[in-house]
C-alpha cells in the first residue's frame, strides 16, 4: 500500500468538504444555550455548525439583505446560471 502524505490527505478532505451542500436552518437559542429548531431538522450523525447570532429586533428584510450579500458571489457565477438553465421558460 503506497504511503499517503499528510498534505494529500488534507487536500482530499478539503475537496470533500467543498462538495458538501450547506443547509441553513432557522432556530432560536436561549440564554442557557438550548437550541429550539423553528423547522423540522433531520441530521445523521454529528455535524459542525456555524451559528450567526441576530439581534432580536432585526427585521427579516435586514436578514435577507445580509444573506443576499453573502451569497451574491455564488449566485452571479456562470456555473450557477448553467445549473438552473433547464428551469427557464422559453419566450
Amino acid at each position: 500500500m503506497p504511503a499517503t502524505y499528510p498534505s494529500a490527505r488534507i487536500a482530499k478532505r478539503q475537496q470533500a468538504r467543498r462538495r458538501q451542500v450547506l443547509q441553513t436552518i432557522e432556530a432560536v437559542i436561549d440564554e442557557q444555550g438550548h437550541v429550539k429548531w423553528l423547522e423540522k431538522v433531520s441530521i445523521k450523525g454529528s455535524r459542525r455548525v456555524l451559528i450567526t447570532l441576530l439581534d432580536e429586533d432585526e427585521s427579516q428584510d435586514e436578514v435577507l439583505h445580509a444573506a443576499e450579500s453573502a451569497l451574491k458571489e455564488d449566485w452571479l457565477r456562470e456555473e450557477e446560471d448553467e445549473a438552473w438553465n433547464h428551469l427557464k421558460k422559453e419566450v
